[in-house]
């Protein structure tokens, strides 16, 4: 209902995003894994995003926990700021929906902004959200194709193939990852209307428990002392990001009106 331009807009905001982020990671220092990860975290889904990245890429458990840190806090600080920012915008319910969906991180974050706005910004900001949230895959099966070619590379040239010493390619990774086959498979399924409601009310029941399992797996194997020592260059690249895609994505929206 929101139109093909809004549906560009999303496109071109998960994908500028996702490369300057990538792009700032590496620059301040971060490994080319890292970089990935957070470019994943703040560009599409947050937390979510982070995790499916993970299963590409060969990051270790004090990166990913900084990425999901710093996509918690920033999506956080969003939800503070925006209402106050458009307070002094003006913009309409609907184009503030669109925003909030656009610029904003976690799902739950993006409907908690989204709400101070009404049920229309709300409706939009999800729709828009859910548009960032289906960028997952297309977007995961790239890198993995490209972290192959990476690696294939490496490989043919005798190198690690990164230039902070290691591969970022998990070994075993297949041309598109499972996670993105099954993550379509349920979209399909959801988007059927095949689903109960009592298989969908035991399905948001069995995600909270395998993510609360899955952060307590990450969390046991964090060395807290390393996490500190590189936890200013993530919040750095979460900075730029965060303010590059809110910036973007507004421009767009007044763009649009």
């Amino acid at each position: 209902a929101l139109g093909p331009q809004v549906i560009l807009l999303i496109v071109a905001c998960v994908a500028g995003s996702f490369y300057t982020t990538q792009w700032v990671g590496r620059r301040l220092g971060l490994s080319r894994a890292g970089a990935l990860l957070m470019a994943a975290g703040f560009s599409i889904c947050g937390a979510s995003a982070v995790a499916g990245m993970q299963g590409i890429v060969d990051a270790d458990d004090d990166e990913v926990a900084s990425a999901v840190a710093m996509v918690t806090l920033y999506g956080s600080l969003m939800i503070l700021v925006l209402p106050l920012l458009n307070a002094v915008l003006g913009l309409d319910a609907t184009e503030f929906g669109i925003w909030s969906g656009l610029a904003v991180h976690e799902v739950a974050q993006v409907v908690a902004v989204a709400s101070t706005a009404g049920a229309t910004a709300l409706a939009a900001a999800t729709v828009v959200k859910l548009g960032r949230v289906l960028m997952l895959a297309p977007v995961a099966a790239v890198a993995s194709i490209g972290e192959r070619r990476r690696a294939t590379a490496a490989a043919a040239a005798g190198t690690e193939g990164t230039d902070d010493g290691r591969l970022s390619l998990r070994p075993g990774t297949p041309l598109v990852p499972l996670f993105v086959v099954g993550f379509l498979a349920m979209v399909l399924v959801r988007s059927l209307g095949v689903l109960p409601g009592p298989v969908l009310d035991a399905g948001r029941t069995l995600t909270t428990i395998l993510l609360a399992a899955g952060m307590f797996g990450l969390g046991a194997g964090i060395d807290v002392r390393r996490l500190l020592r590189t936890g200013g260059r993530f919040a750095a690249v979460g900075a730029v990001s965060t303010l590059f895609l809110a910036g973007v994505s507004l421009l767009g929206v007044l763009a649009l009106a």
